[in-house]
C-alpha cells in the first residue's frame, strides 16, 4: 500500500489516503491519483506546516486571483499544468 498525506490550500483541508501499490486504475505514468503536477516532499512536516502556516485556510485572497481568457484556455487544463500540490508519501 502506499500511504500519502498532502494539504489542499484551496480547500484549507489537510488530507490523508491509501491505494494499493499496484493499483490499476491510475492513469499510465502516474504514480498517484493527481491531476496536477506533483512535488513529491522528504519530510511529513513539510506538509504539516503548510497547514500550520496557511494564513487563509480555503480563502483565496483577490490580490492572488489571476484573469483566464476562456477562448485560449481550458480552465481544466489551466489548473492541470500549473498548480503544483506537495505531497508525501511511504510505501508501507
Amino acid at each position: 500500500m502506499i500511504f500519502y498525506t498532502w494539504y489542499d490550500d484551496m480547500s484549507g483541508n489537510f488530507y490523508f489516503s491509501l491505494i494499493p501499490i499496484n493499483w490499476t486504475k491510475l492513469p499510465e505514468g502516474k504514480e498517484l491519483p493527481f491531476g496536477c503536477i506533483i512535488n513529491k516532499v522528504e519530510f511529513l512536516d513539510d506538509i504539516i506546516e503548510e497547514f500550520v502556516n496557511d494564513p487563509y485556510k480555503g480563502v483565496i485572497p483577490i490580490s492572488s486571483l489571476v484573469d483566464v481568457d476562456p477562448l485560449e484556455k481550458d480552465d481544466e487544463e489551466y489548473v492541470e499544468n500549473t498548480h503544483v500540490r506537495n505531497i508525501w508519501s511511504i510505501i508501507l
